[in-house]
């Protein structure tokens, strides 16, 4: 089992390299942004790169997770780990979950650390009916700031996930078949 972790582990470790850079010049490009224009919604930022990021890469790693092992020629190798398939599975899929959602939680730390350092504030949610304009709110207290940023993280995170877990499976799913059908049609 430890080596079924290890070679997961190895195969993931250059994505979660490039992923934790992506989020983190993410971050920073926010808190630059915000420090220059004081537009006063970096959670706002924050959830759109997220967001981006999670979808493209739960597509990526679901891929990697789908048909990695056959693309890289490593599939006789865990076919001949004395471990279930299912277990297999389960390493590959929260691999590719850790390697999705660890570069998000960093990015979130890293915004939680600027705004409790005041380098960017948080303007206060717009209350329905009101038309104040986002510079002109007031500014929020620091948990309602980290509670607004942590829901967003939590959303991208939950939404990567699903969006990793269905494509995924579709993917094994549409090998699956296609292997089917292209043996169909050798026959």
């Amino acid at each position: 089992m430890n080596n079924l972790w290890w070679k997961q582990w190895h195969e993931n470790k250059r994505c979660l390299a490039a992923f934790m850079a992506w989020m983190i010049f993410g971050v920073c490009y926010a808190i630059a942004y915000q420090m220059g224009h004081k537009f006063r919604a970096p959670v706002g930022q924050f959830s759109s790169v997220a967001s981006f990021y999670a979808t493209c890469t739960a597509v990526f790693l679901a891929m990697r997770t789908a048909r990695g092992e056959h693309t890289d020629g490593t599939h006789s190798f865990s076919a001949a780990l004395p471990v279930s398939m299912r277990r297999i599975a389960t390493v590959r899929i929260l691999g590719a979950a850790a390697t999705l959602i660890l570069p998000i939680l960093a990015a979130a730390a890293l915004m939680s650390v600027a705004l409790s350092g005041e380098l960017v504030e948080q303007a206060v949610p717009r209350i329905l009916g009101s038309h104040v304009s986002l510079p002109n709110r007031e500014t929020a207290t620091l948990a309602v700031a980290l509670g607004q940023l942590w829901s967003v993280t939590a959303i991208a995170a939950f939404a990567g996930l699903e969006l990793l877990l269905v494509c995924s499976v579709a993917g094994c799913w549409l090998r699956n078949q296609s292997q089917i059908r292209s043996e169909e049609h050798t026959s």
